[in-house]
């Protein structure tokens, strides 16, 4: 299993010695075409099955190799449906809703010799003699100069981002380097859910949005509203989950939508945004991820950023070891398994538990 190298985060910049691509919003995939493709995603886990459209794209190569790339569909509910689906018929009916392209950007071996150590621009140009773009996977475009240029065009087109990478940078496996580069074009923060607003046409069943709030000194402050990004399998989840309670603002808020329900401000959210408007609301929210899937301690603490902040990290220690970790952020060292569970830091992360050391003692 190869592990993808990761970036770290930036404002825009211009600097020689750097090269620019669009940040994609996909699935991440490390690509193994040897007479066969097999498609790895950034956990290791094979999801070649997944997306049957790119089964020979191992055609495009000149010689065997691996590569680095992102999956992407049309829009980010797209690709969020694909990933989410297992049944053959569901799958069937993704490629026809939603169907993928592989994006290509790195090449890790060739022929069967590594070329991880080589610079990133060298690396580029052994992809582009090695690889045809066609339908199905595209060697993405970079650009070297104008990176401050490039991230205008990009924000005021509504895209993700970019990334900035340096050109003699090698790829360094599993880790995250300050040679690559993630400059964002939208914030992402956490919010509470605060409700659920009721749901038209295909989500009159479930529901229509997320009611937000962002906590302030104790208190509950509307933010707005999100109901684009949400997958039907996670309208699904956070109906089931909330539990049903009191509007939790100092006031009503004036929606402009029905109230499905009021919650108890226990869930937390990921949502992307483009800044906040004149009256302080969410600029084209988009859910993105649930953060965790309950928040066991007071309002008050939710608001603590240091405290989300930790919580992110386990989050990502949990995403890159696929829930295996014995690190706790506060070094805590619970003495009894009912203080664990109900430790901040407990986390049920995509079915694995993840607490402190009682993982790696108790298993």
């Amino acid at each position: 299993m190869i592990k993808p190298m990761l970036a770290d985060k930036s404002k825009p910049f211009n600097r020689p010695g750097w090269i620019y691509e669009n940040k994609l919003d996909g699935v991440r995939c490390i690509a193994s075409l040897d007479g066969g493709v097999k498609l790895q995603s950034r956990s290791g886990q094979d999801i070649g099955y997944k997306f049957p459209e790119l089964a020979d794209i191992n055609r495009q190569a000149v010689k065997p190799c691996i590569l680095d790339g992102e999956i992407l569909c049309r829009n980010f509910n797209g690709i969020q449906h694909r990933i989410n689906k297992q049944s053959s018929l569901d799958i069937k009916i993704g490629v026809k809703q939603y169907p993928a392209t592989y994006y290509i950007f790195d090449i890790l071996n060739l022929d069967g010799q590594s070329v991880m150590p080589i610079g990133l621009i060298d690396r580029k140009r052994i992809l582009a003699s090695n690889f045809a773009t066609g339908r199905d996977a595209k060697v993405l475009a970079y650009y070297e100069h104008n990176g401050i240029e490039m991230f205008n065009k990009v924000k005021a087109d509504g895209g993700e981002g970019i990334m900035a990478k340096q050109i003699y940078s090698p790829y360094i496996e599993g880790k995250r380097s300050r040679s690559w580069l993630k400059i964002k074009a939208f914030t992402e923060d956490t919010f509470v859910i605060a409700g659920l607003t009721r749901g038209e046409n295909e989500r009159a069943k479930t529901f229509g949005a997320v009611i937000l709030g962002k906590p302030d000194n104790g208190k509950l402050t509307y933010v707005g509203c999100a109901g684009s990004g949400l997958t039907d399998t996670m309208l699904l989840h956070i109906l089931r989950g909330i539990e049903p309670g009191h509007c939790p603002f100092s006031s009503l808020p004036a929606l402009g939508k029905e109230v499905l329900t009021w919650a108890k401000p226990s869930i937390v959210c990921e949502v992307r945004y483009l800044g906040f408007g004149s009256q302080g609301h969410l600029r084209f929210p988009t859910f993105r991820k649930l953060k965790g899937v309950k928040v066991r301690t007071r309002l008050a603490d939710i608001a603590d950023m240091e405290y989300e902040a930790k919580r992110e990290r386990l989050l990502e220690i949990a995403f890159d070891t696929n829930g295996m970790t014995d690190q706790c952020p506060e070094r805590w060292h619970c003495v009894t398994f009912d203080e664990c569970q109900h430790c901040p830091f407990y986390i049920d992360y995509n079915g694995f538990t993840v607490y402190c050391g009682w993982r790696a003692t108790y298993g």
